[in-house]
Formats: C-alpha cells, structure tokens, sequence
C-alpha cells in the first residue's frame, strides 16, 4: 500500500530497522523527496524503535 502510494522513498524506509509501517507512513507524510531530512527522519525513528524494545 505504502510503496504504490509513495514508491521508491517508501522501500526505503520501510528498509530501516524494526520500523513499523505506522512509522514509515508518518516518515513519508513529513518528507516526500529523499534528501538529509528524509534519512534524518529514519534514523530518528530507528532509535525510537529500539528504545521501544527496551521499555
């Protein structure tokens, strides 16, 4: 669903680690060209994602 929608960038981040569709959709709703802010994105929702695991 995600990847007909937004393509290429949704492959992306749904790539990242233990990231749930839920985050890559709010990723994509923020940033819709890949670009620093877009993997910043990420990798601020891949750390979110493991601090969920710990807590």
């Amino acid at each position: 669903k995600l990847i007909s929608k937004y393509g290429r960038l949704a492959a992306i981040a749904l790539a990242g680690r233990k990231l749930t569709v839920n985050d890559c959709e709010r990723i994509l709703s923020e940033e819709s060209e890949p670009s620093d802010r877009f993997f910043e994105l990420i990798i601020e929702a891949e750390r979110n994602a493991l601090k969920r695991r710990f807590w």
